[in-house]
């Protein structure tokens, strides 16, 4: 590859390219003068509606008994979601309650396991000491010959 020489580049013409970009927008609409514009509506006039004394009451009746029939549901789904973990609560303290059985059990078996052990390890023990009192009285019987 060939690099160019200075002289052979051309500069970059910036108003060609404005030229270019102008071209291709469409045409901006003028702002019309203020002459032009609708005129504002008159603001709208609305008298107040009187609300009676047994509307009040009526109103602020219906917002209270909404407002307790939505707290009292909030309660019953507190109910209900403590209700479910108090259940969990009951597996779980149901299948405890038998692992604490089945430990029980298990050193049960090892105390009794302990127990055979400790009477084998004594059984072995008479046997081996009758057999050296055994072996000791035919030594001696074996001098005297």
């Amino acid at each position: 590859m060939r690099l160019r020489r200075r002289e052979e580049t051309k500069p970059f013409d910036v108003t060609q390219l404005e030229r270019e970009v102008r071209d291709a927008m469409p045409p901006l609409r003028a702002i019309p003068p203020p002459e032009q514009f609708p005129t504002p509506l008159p603001p709208l006039e609305i008298e107040p509606k009187q609300v009676s004394a047994e509307d009040l009451a009526r109103i602020t009746g219906e917002a209270v008994r909404a407002a307790h029939e939505t707290a009292a549901k909030s309660l019953d789904d507190l109910c209900k979601d403590a209700a479910e973990r108090v259940e969990r609560i009951e597996q779980l303290k149901a299948i405890a309650l038998k692992q604490i059985q089945e430990c029980r059990e298990l050193a049960e078996v090892y105390r009794e396991q302990g127990r055979l052990s400790a009477l084998q390890i004594e059984t072995t023990q008479n046997d081996l000491s009758e057999m050296r009192e055994t072996i000791d009285l035919l030594r001696n019987k074996i001098k005297k010959i």
